[in-house]
């Protein structure tokens, strides 16, 4: 399970900031185009949340699986290559064995991933935005 803390700062800055981009958005557009803005706002929403993911679980299973080789070494065949194989896998011989540790390593360094991301998305909403 992945760290409360973690879980709870993306929760929180997700509820923080999903209202007033939405506001940001809608405040932009005249009445008669809300559907169109809404549209634009779901989509965003969407192929973000994707990519995220997507961003997200490479770098969880890239930092993972080297992590892993070590403490699998001394495992059976079939153990260590269900470990080294896949996430799912290792995590089906950690309820077994033990060695879920790694776990919390690889999602540390997704989240960091995740974390310089928004910090660049942010310093590029800042100097991009038209003066007023």
């Amino acid at each position: 399970m992945p760290d409360p803390v973690a879980v709870c700062v993306l929760g929180g800055g997700l509820g923080l900031t999903a209202p007033a981009a939405t506001s940001a958005i809608l405040d932009n557009v005249p009445p008669d185009k809300y559907g169109v803005a809404s549209a634009v706002n779901d989509a965003t929403l969407e192929i973000g949340a994707a990519l995220g993911i997507a961003l997200a679980g490479s770098v969880l299973s890239a930092t993972y699986t080297p992590a892993m080789h070590p403490g699998t070494a001394a495992l059976p065949a079939v153990a260590r290559e269900a470990a080294d194989g896949s996430l799912a896998g290792a995590l089906a011989v950690a309820e077994r064995l033990g060695p879920a540790g790694r776990l919390s390593d690889g999602m540390w360094f997704s989240l960091l991933a995740l974390a310089a991301i928004v910090a660049a998305g942010v310093v590029a909403a800042a100097c991009l935005r038209p003066p007023r």
